[in-house]
């Protein structure tokens, strides 16, 4: 990059070489402030070039004063009386105030070239490096955090992803190598989400939290019980009828009451279910409007209460606050308390409602060809079957049980996680099978927060979620185009500039992109010179860098700092800042080269494993403010920033390492 720079910059100095006075006299002529030479660092190369060019004996090592001395010294062949009055008594240029007359003369000829492609070019290259350097960042940490020992949970949930990180290691920063392969883990690994939650859920760093909750670990045991079946094509009234409610049931050990209570709910259930049991093959259960149709009827409602107290006997009882009762007394009560028969009568007709939802649901995908089925239909099923035995647990409702009431708060809590936990292990499972992948990971963050509560490890949860939304996006990706924005949406610092980071010195060619704020100082002005400016920089020179600071492991070489010495050239930070979000559009008009020249230093602080840098510095500000697909902003007059910036470091080209 520094090579194109100076080719630029040398295009006028070129007619030296076979010595054409007529282009050399108006190149030098452009020198000339206030009666004398006045040239700035930047053009000295051009400058001497062309007098040393006319030296009877050119030299072979020159500078501004040497050359001056030839010219001006009357004992020398070189003695020029034309030129003598023009050099300045050092023979150096100007200070530095006066850089601004200097230059407006000099870019009339250098300052002049038209760099629109060169200048966009490179902020083009510019931008894209940082969002490679931003997006290899992301890669190495993914990389880093699915092989971390305490993020054993994600090893499970993304096995494939991890085998393929574990094979390119170091080399990930070539990740545009990998991302074909890691998608296809990726899916693989979405795919089998709901499996490996429950493996993530049996981990032995676990078993300690399940031992103290055991609440939780039953429900949580009952709910993907109930998934288990409804995904294994086990109708789900033969799921509720196989239930062993005395050896599922363990929601409150500590409560005896709580715990008999929730299984006589269940068994209440299984007996209405298994009474409304149909005799034809396309259903399950008896048509809802047929339930309701018996209960409307006193003599078959009376018959059927009846045959229903005869299956009840002695074996489903409840616990009250002060006794118990049987399903025998309550249905006995309805025959002299119309309360307690319409109570009955609207928990029976609210299962049959349920239950004829399931019904309607497995006819519809029974009558579906299997390529043409939805899973959405698979997720309603599963829904209605879960509403039955929502429906189940609110039998303790009924006022003639008079349950006490922390008894029946226990259980309409543990009922209410089993059925939210059971909705959330659905929706995974059919998220999987409709490639919903993105929601599919919401489904498993639900079901981490529901079981694990506060319990599971923050960093671990925003992992999970952070990378399983990546891999999501990267699956659900058609074409490259979504592929590399699911990669900048995602993609955060953590580092791939680490040379100046690792070695003792380096010197290289470097550009440093980010955010600045600070104060600008405009002589030109003459009230308020000086004012608060916040922008985007993207300076390119020359990085003085020392490495190796406050290293943190020393056995894997990581982590080091790095201070920095910067000399800015050019800065084309208005450029990348237009071509950040566009990057298509043509620039509005032409920029030349004095529009982008910015000398100035800085001193930059980098950050260990992260291309980030901090840094404070001065320069001179780049005529070039602002750029749009319609205009350009140019600042003619001479101004001085000022401030603090944060940046990513981009190295161009290393000129010289020292290694430790």
């Amino acid at each position: 990059m520094k090579n194109i720079l100076f080719c630029c910059l040398l295009i006028l100095a070129k007619p030296a070489i076979s010595q054409n006075p007529y282009y050399d006299a108006i190149t030098l002529s452009k020198f000339i402030v206030n009666g004398s030479f006045s040239v700035d660092t930047a053009d000295q190369k051009i400058y001497c070039g062309i007098l040393n060019n006319y030296l009877l004996v050119p030299f072979k090592k020159f500078n501004a004063s040497t050359i001056a001395g030839e010219y001006t010294d009357k004992s020398s062949v070189n003695y020029n009386p034309f030129l003598e009055k023009y050099f300045p008594v050092n023979g150096m240029g100007a200070s530095l105030f006066s850089f601004n007359k200097s230059l407006s003369a000099t870019v009339a000829s250098v300052g002049g070239l038209n760099v629109t492609n060169f200048a966009d070019g490179l902020a083009k290259f510019l931008v894209k490096r940082f969002k490679e350097e931003l997006s290899i960042s992301f890669f190495e940490k993914f990389s880093n955090q699915i092989a971390d020992t305490n993020y054993q949970d994600m090893q499970l949930l993304f096995t494939q992803t991890h085998k393929v990180l574990q094979v390119a290691g170091k080399d990930i920063f070539n990740f545009s190598s990998y991302i074909n392969t890691l998608r296809e883990a990726f899916i693989k690994d979405l795919g089998n989400l709901y499996v490996s939650f429950k493996k993530v859920k049996a981990l032995p760093k676990y078993e300690a939290y399940f031992n103290s909750h055991p609440a939780i670990n039953s429900i949580a045991k009952n709910a993907f019980y109930f998934i288990d079946q409804f995904t294994n094509a086990v109708h789900p009234g033969d799921v509720i009828a196989n239930f062993n409610a005395d050896e599922m049931i363990h929601f409150s050990p500590a409560n005896a009451s709580m715990e008999f209570n929730s299984r006589s709910a269940i068994k209440t259930l299984q007996l209405f279910s298994k009474s409304l049991k149909s005799v034809n093959a396309n259903n399950y259960w008896v048509p809802a409007d047929s339930v309701g149709m018996l209960l409307s009827n006193n003599i078959t409602r009376d018959i059927y209460f009846g045959l229903i107290y005869q299956q009840a006997q002695n074996n489903i009882q409840f616990k009250t606050k002060t006794d118990s009762i049987s399903l025998q007394q309550i249905l006995q009560k309805s025959i002299t308390s119309n309360e307690v028969l319409d109570q009955l009568k609207l928990k029976i007709e609210t299962i049959a409602s349920h239950t004829q939802e399931v019904n309607e649901t497995l006819l519809l995908i029974k009558e579906q060809k299997k390529a043409e089925i939805d899973f959405n239909d698979y997720y309603k099923l599963f829904n209605a079957a879960l509403d039955i035995l929502d429906e189940g647990f609110t039998f303790i409702k009924l006022p003639s049980i008079n349950l006490d009431e922390s008894v029946k708060t226990g259980i309409e809590k543990n009922s209410t996680q089993l059925i939210n936990i059971s909705r959330d292990a659905a929706g995974l499972f059919v998220d999987i099978r409709t490639k919903n992948y993105a929601s599919a990971i919401l489904n498993t963050i639900s079901l981490i927060d529901a079981i694990f509560d506060t319990t599971y490890q923050p960093k671990l949860r925003s992992a999970i979620l952070k990378y399983g939304n990546f891999a999501a996006n990267i699956a659900a990706a058609s074409n490259s185009d979504e592929v590399e924005r699911a990669i900048e949406s995602v993609a955060l610092p953590a580092g791939n500039s680490r040379v100046k980071r690792e070695s003792n010195f380096n010197i290289s060619l470097n550009a440093y992109i980010g955010g600045i704020g600070g104060w600008e100082y405009l002589p030109a002005l003459k009230q308020k010179q000086t004012s608060s400016a916040v922008g985007f920089a993207a300076p390119v020179g020359i990085a003085f860098s020392i490495g190796g600071l406050h290293k943190k492991d020393s056995t894997k070489n990581m982590g080091s700092k790095s201070l920095t010495l910067f000399v800015s050239m050019i800065d084309v930070g208005s450029l990348a800042s237009f071509r950040l979000q566009n990057d298509s559009s043509k620039v509005a008009s032409e920029i030349q080269l004095k529009n982008i020249i910015a000398p100035g230093l800085f001193l930059y602080y980098g950050l260990g494993k992260c291309p980030i840098s901090i840094g404070a510095g001065v320069q001179i500000g780049p005529q070039l403010r602002e750029v749009t697909a319609q205009n350009i902003n140019i600042e003619k007059n001479y101004y001085l920033r000022y401030g603090l910036s944060i940046c990513v470091d981009i190295p161009l080209l290393n000129f010289y390492t020292k290694s430790n």
